[in-house]
């Protein structure tokens, strides 16, 4: 069975890294990398974006083992007015960095929130939610 423990012990292999190498990368010791190579435990989610960060893959690929969900990190280049555009959509980057676009233009720290923010839990999501909306009205509340 293809799991995140399997797939990260792939990508650990394919890096030729011990776990305690691997373990040294994303703050655990090589017995936990273990454990989560065997299934015995599940990362957390800070673990999984510090593996997928490292590898250069999507924590959905980690998760989920499809690599078309998200886009990888280093795929991204961003552009002065920090908007971006990837390998795949060169030929859509005026469009991006187009005022009318910005809503669907991203850098790359927006990238990195997002593939966190969906590995998140419901229940994370909707205080990160509810933060966000309260520090968006206060800074709206202090603009007037």
């Amino acid at each position: 069975m293809d799991s995140i423990g399997s797939r990260i012990k792939n990508l650990r292999k394919e890096y030729k890294l011990t776990q305690q190498e691997l373990g040294d990368i994303v703050g655990l010791h090589g017995t936990n990398i273990g454990r989560i190579e065997n299934g015995s435990v599940l990362p957390d989610a800070g673990v999984i974006f510090k593996i997928s960060t490292h590898f250069n893959v999507s924590c959905d690929f980690l998760i989920s083992g499809k690599e078309e969900l998200s886009i990888p990190i280093n795929n991204i280049e961003e552009y002065p007015d920090g908007t971006c555009a990837t390998d795949d959509d060169t030929d859509e980057t005026e469009k991006l960095a187009s005022p009318n676009n910005i809503l669907n233009a991203t850098n790359k720290k927006e990238e990195l929130l997002i593939q966190a923010y969906r590995i998140l839990s419901e229940h994370d999501k909707n205080e990160l939610y509810n933060f966000l909306l309260r520090k968006v009205t206060d800074i709206v509340a202090k603009s007037y």
